[in-house]
């Protein structure tokens, strides 16, 4: 079982840019939402604009415009690229020192970037330093808010990784652990919200193909996220590449 390169979108830090509460959360998400599609679509100029139009939080115009310039790296293909965008981080880092938020958005870019370099032992060591860092955020009081919802989209894909992978010795039922999380990760996909309908499917997506090899359930979600985005080349790589070239596992369940 490999360890996944991609299973952590940075697009679910959005869950610490959105302000519990605030009257404006509709408006941020619809905003950081548009830019995110422009983004993944390989849009860059478009999404540079809009970031360039709009006024952020310093926190999420930060982390806006590192994973424009994450996916431009990934564009690229090359180490060159990748160091770059790493020089491009650790500029940031006295910066983000005292914001716990802004840490938690630089350690997730540093764990992409040991994953993309296959530098895994860095990369475990960034998991554990990103998992500690979520800690350390608060969780919202309401569960039902869309804050609530994603902050729970994010945790039942760290822990369903994390018992997956049996990266915590002490867990027991590991079976059953498991289906909890993925009943979780299940109910935001089949959501009407937009926002936690996409990072299901795609949690979900990831799982089924990186991690359980179940393939006639991965193409489910890998469908919708080639309609999406469609002039995303990683995404079309995915329909074209990882659809029927792996042996399907689903019956072994």
């Amino acid at each position: 079982m490999r360890f996944n390169k991609t299973i952590f979108p940075t697009i679910v830090l959005i869950i610490f840019l959105i302000k519990p509460g605030s009257g404006g959360e509709a408006e941020n998400v619809d905003k950081v939402n548009s830019i995110l599609s422009g983004i993944f679509n390989f849009q860059f100029e478009k999404a540079r604009h809009l970031i360039d139009s709009q006024v952020f939080e310093k926190q999420t115009e930060q982390f806006l415009r590192i994973e424009l310039a994450w996916w431009q790296a990934i564009e690229n293909g090359n180490k060159e690229s990748l160091h770059k965008f790493k020089s491009h981080i650790e500029s940031r880092k006295k910066e983000a020192s005292a914001n716990p938020t802004q840490r938690l958005i630089l350690q997730t870019y540093k764990l992409r970037y040991n994953l993309a370099l296959n530098k895994y032992p860095a990369a475990i060591f960034d998991y554990v330093k990103l998992k500690n860092l979520l800690e350390e955020q608060t969780p919202p009081e309401d569960s039902t808010s869309l804050h609530g919802h994603l902050y729970s989209l994010y945790v039942n894909l760290i822990e369903l990784v994390e018992t997956s992978y049996n990266l915590n010795p002490f867990k027991n039922n590991i079976d059953s652990e498991k289906k909890i999380h993925i009943q979780a990760l299940k109910s935001h996909a089949e959501s009407n919200n937009y926002l936690r309908s996409t990072l299901g499917k795609y949690f979900l997506f990831k799982y089924y193909c990186d991690i359980a090899e179940e393939k006639t359930r991965a193409k489910i979600y890998k469908k919708i996220l080639h309609d999406r985005f469609p002039g995303n080349p990683f995404f079309q790589r995915i329909q074209d590449q990882r659809g029927t070239a792996l042996t399907d596992n689903t019956k072994r369940k």
